[in-house]
Formats: C-alpha cells, structure tokens, sequence
C-alpha cells in the first residue's frame, strides 16, 4: 500500500463504504469478530481498516490545531445500485441491512481507529512524523 502514501498523506475527508470483491458495498453486520456480509476468501473489514488508519495518520502528520478529520460514511440505497437486496417470505426486495445503523457501526469502527492511532503516537509507538 506504500504506493498510495501520497494519497494518504493529503487526506482530510473521508468518504467511506465497505466493499467485496463482488460488490461496492457490503453490510457489515454487528458481529464482534469477521462481519456478516463483508466476508469471503478476506476480511474486507480489516483491509479497509488498515486504509482508514493509514490515512488518519496521515492526517494527524499534517493536522494543525483546529483541523478536523471529516469521516463521512457514503451508504447508498437500491436505487443507486449499491445497496444489495434480497427477496424477503413476501416476494417484496429488502435492503439487506439498515444503512442509518450501519452508519453508526462505521463511526464506532472509525473511532476505534482514530483512538489506536492516537494511543500509538502519544505512546510513541509511531513517530510523530509516521
């Protein structure tokens, strides 16, 4: 990922969704250890977590006092042709989750990134210029 450090290192807006290999966004459930519907051969999850703190790092290395680091979930619905659907006993198409409570999973997720990387730099863990 060393070839996207430029990237990462200019970020200071985030817009996110989980993705799989098969679909551009993915639910990702409740579940404390791999997500329901972000699963397969990989944990999407994890790869997009390590993305998510590369990119948190790479803004707390350029953040000055007063920026803020935007972390905006971008969950679209069917009519978009993200979200995916199922047929529920009815016949009617469902969404195969609720993207406002999914939204609040990617901030718990987000906070839970940005607070290691924090840890990591007030620890020196890393160093202050990553």
């Amino acid at each position: 990922m060393e070839f996207m450090a430029p990237i990462f290192d200019r970020i200071s807006f985030m817009h996110v969704r989980i993705a799989n290999s098969g679909h551009i966004q993915a639910a990702i459930g409740d579940e404390p250890e791999r997500p329901r519907f972000a699963t397969g051969d990989r944990n999407y999850l994890e790869d997009f977590k390590v993305m998510w703190k590369r990119a948190m790092r790479g803004w707390l290395k350029n953040a000055k006092f007063g920026d803020y680091l935007i972390f905006c979930p971008e969950l679209l619905s069917r009519q978009h042709y993200y979200a995916r659907t199922f047929q529920d006993p009815q016949g009617q198409f469902k969404e195969e989750s609720d993207r406002y409570a999914e939204a609040l999973r990617y901030q718990k997720i987000a906070r839970e990134c940005f607070d290691e990387i924090c840890g990591a730099v007030q620890s020196r863990k890393l160093p202050r210029n990553f």
